[in-house]
């Protein structure tokens, strides 16, 4: 199971970004195009940790 602490910086900055910006934001369509972009980094970012696992299993 990931944890933050195996997002690299980048990723760790991009995810607050869009967070605050989610919780600035007042239209609703606004908030759905954003919490689509943050789905779209954990997913990828689940993907690499998942890969960095497998390489350091084998």
């Amino acid at each position: 199971m990931a944890n933050f602490n195996q997002l690299t910086k980048e990723e760790r900055e991009a995810i607050q970004s869009i967070q605050d910006k989610i919780n600035q934001t007042e239209s609703e369509q606004d908030r759905r195009k954003l919490i689509t972009q943050l789905t779209l980094i954990l997913e990828k970012s689940r993907l690499r940790i998942k890969s960095e696992n497998k390489k350091e299993q084998s």
